[in-house]
């Protein structure tokens, strides 16, 4: 009978472990939900850059999002847990973030593109620059 609680006991520990393990890992394989520009408090701005920022002995890394505010250049820094970045799919949208409070979501376009075998037969028609 001894025995037999020891077994049980040590089970039970094991499936407790695997239990606490399993539920301990975080599923990042669906997309969080953006909130909508029309909530309260959520700003939506036109994305100039988002670069992460590490100073090596941090613990913890940052993102310095820089986003046009009206005509003006603004950046601010958000702790990286709480940065959600979406990939366009359309790559003819503009970038673009929505700030709420702490929290910002980053829409971009993929950094890169691997499907261009076939090239583009395209001609330049203008040159301009990009404001």
């Amino acid at each position: 009978m001894n025995s037999n609680w020891k077994s049980n006991l040590s089970m039970s520990a094991i499936i407790m472990t695997s239990a606490l393990l399993f539920t301990a890992c975080d599923d990042n394989t669906s997309e969080k939900a953006a909130p909508k520009s029309s909530d309260d408090g959520v700003k939506k701005y036109d994305l100039v850059y988002a670069e992460v920022l590490n100073n090596g002995d941090d613990e913890t890394m940052s993102m310095e999002v820089g986003f046009k505010n009206n005509k003006t250049v603004k950046s601010k820094r958000f702790d990286t847990e709480n940065v959600v970045e979406h990939i366009l799919k359309d790559q003819k949208e503009k970038p673009y973030v929505m700030i709420d409070g702490e929290e910002v979501h980053i829409f971009r376009h993929p950094y890169v593109v691997y499907d261009q075998e076939d090239g583009y037969d395209t001609t330049v028609e203008d040159k301009a620059v990009v404001k």
